[in-house]
């Protein structure tokens, strides 16, 4: 047996020593007819200690998977009843280390008060993961080195938050950023950090004992590659690299240092754009009068979260404000950006200046693309507003197909947008002649995006304003939606279950996510593969 050590980090309190609870395996054929509890309605529901959700190996004693996926039923006492470790679709049981088997006894010895269906005491199925860590190597101490011939190279590629970078830092305070977000814009920038501050991040690096990682964490997982993370430090005749994928047991502080000596390094000056950034790339040269400016100025507009401060610094370092840009799916004008990021005040001030007039005449293909933004708003009053200019109901995608797509399937619930706002204007489109049923490019409409997006309450509206839920072709929402929520209003809206598969993939999902509904429903109506 390999030298393993039982350790844990993080939440409340440690796992309990070995001690194994003879649960049985949970079955399969009982564990689906059962809803599923969330991590939220388990944690209000636990009358036990919690554990710790991270597992601890010393260095070099486990390889494989570095993450344990455990099964349970809790039945109508709060007590689990039968424990699986282990994904139901793995190809075998996962090794059972001393770490995994403290797992599998402190998901046994919890309690919880009876969880409820339908106000009555029940039995519910959980799924967890438990995520797993390595210690660094032997230690390896910091090498000797004037920190002013230090150079660390940072790099981060996501496809998420925060986006990706690469970083220089030197020992003299110089850091090159290049480029993430608006890195097409700006190019590589380079400006100075306080030399604490490279101290600082060298003195991370000692702390997450860098000099003793691996070079390379990675596990081959299938439908990994959210992010990659390499850094690479040179100190006097030395030079040490590492990198991450987040698959292969690297040690939580080590993981982390990707971002704190970004930070450290002034990597927010590029990921939320602030005075303190345009005042850096002024002083690098950047023209804002250039067409570059103009679109600066267009993407920072167009964002909500960009201050009305930095929208007034950007306007006073020359930006212009008479460009149209290129954009997906459509350009932008200031009047545009204004609208997509809800500044209707200012959008409304543009209007009145003559934004959407050439020679004094109105200047249809601005109204109609001001109304494609102003769709996606979240403004019943904006979007009024340019329905009385008389747009047309359509636009060119301005992408490679450069299709004309109707503007009502553009209608999107902005995340700080009422659910109101969204059916009060596709209800204005409607009454200036849109067609409910009107397809775009991609063969989907308004109904599809509102079930994609997990928005009942328009889906319902448009069920009830009798909108198709089929495409003429005959496709399917259904195949799309992982909601069973969203499922069932479509269900009972009377989603035609005749074309093929769709029924297989509701099986499919309603089993895997224990659509209890979902399988209830396609029982009583004889769809179910048993009935």
């Amino acid at each position: 047996m390999r030298n393993l050590i039982i350790a844990v980090l993080g939440i409340a309190s440690t796992l309990p020593a070995l001690q194994a609870f003879a649960l049985p395996s949970c079955d399969p054929a009982v564990a689906v007819n059962l809803r599923k509890a969330d991590g939220e309605e388990r944690a209000a529901r636990r009358t036990s200690a919690s554990y710790a959700q991270t597992l601890i190996y010393d260095f070099d004693t486990h390889s494989g998977e570095w993450f344990f996926e455990v099964r349970y039923v809790i039945g109508e006492d709060g007590r689990v009843t039968c424990i699986s470790p282990g994904s139901p679709y793995a190809p075998s049981p996962p090794e059972i280390t001393p770490q995994r088997q403290a797992a599998l006894d402190a998901i046994s010895a919890q309690q919880f008060a009876p969880f409820l269906t339908k106000g009555e005491p029940a039995p519910v199925y959980v799924e967890t993961v438990f995520y797993e860590e390595e210690r660094p190597g032997p230690h390896v101490p910091r090498p000797a080195g004037d920190i002013a011939t230090a150079e660390i190279r940072l790099h981060w590629s996501s496809r998420g938050e925060p986006p990706s970078f690469d970083m220089v830092v030197r020992g003299d305070g110089t850091v090159t950023y290049s480029p993430g977000r608006y890195g097409d814009l700006f190019g590589p920038q380079t400006y100075r950090i306080p030399l604490e501050r490279v101290a600082a991040i060298m003195n991370l690096a000692e702390a997450a004992q860098f000099w003793s990682l691996r070079e390379v964490y990675h596990y081959d997982m299938p439908g990994h590659g959210w992010s990659y993370s390499k850094i690479d430090i040179r100190l006097g005749e030395s030079f040490k690299t590492f990198s991450d994928d987040g698959s292969g047991g690297t040690p939580s502080e080590a993981g982390r240092l990707i971002h704190t000596m970004s930070a450290l390094a002034e990597a927010g000056l590029w990921q939320k754009i602030d005075r303190r950034t345009l005042d850096v790339v002024k002083e690098n040269g950047f023209d804002f009068a250039s067409d570059k400016g103009a679109e600066l100025l267009m993407t920072l507009v167009s964002a909500p979260a960009t201050s009305e401060d930095v929208v007034a610094h950007l306007l006073s370092l020359g930006a212009p404000q008479d460009r149209v840009i290129k954009g997906f799916p459509f350009d932008y004008s200031l009047l545009d950006a204004a609208i997509a990021g809800q500044r209707f005040e200012l959008a409304n001030r543009l209007i009145d200046q003559g934004a959407l007039t050439t020679k004094g005449q109105p200047d249809r293909a601005a109204v109609t693309r001001a109304l494609a933004h102003a769709v996606q708003s979240g403004s019943p009053d904006m979007v009024r507003r340019l329905l009385s200019l008389g747009p047309e109901l359509v636009i060119r995608r301005n992408d490679a197909t450069q299709k004309i797509d109707p503007i009502i399937t553009f209608v999107r619930r902005p995340p700080n947008g009422r659910q109101a706002d969204t059916i009060a204007i596709i209800q204005l489109l409607l009454d200036s002649g849109a067609d409910i049923d009107s397809r775009d490019t991609f063969n989907s409409g308004v109904l599809n995006y509102a079930a994609n997006r997990g928005d009942a309450d328009t889906l319902s509206w448009l069920l009830n304003k009798g909108a198709r839920i089929e495409a003429s072709d005959g496709t399917s929402p259904l195949d799309q939606i992982y909601d069973e929520d969203i499922v069932m209003i479509l269900l009972e809206g009377g989603a035609d279950l005749a074309q093929p598969g769709v029924v297989d993939e509701l099986v499919s999902k309603a089993r895997r996510d224990h659509w209890l509904r979902v399988t209830a429903w396609l029982r009583a109506y004889g769809k179910w593969p048993d009935s």
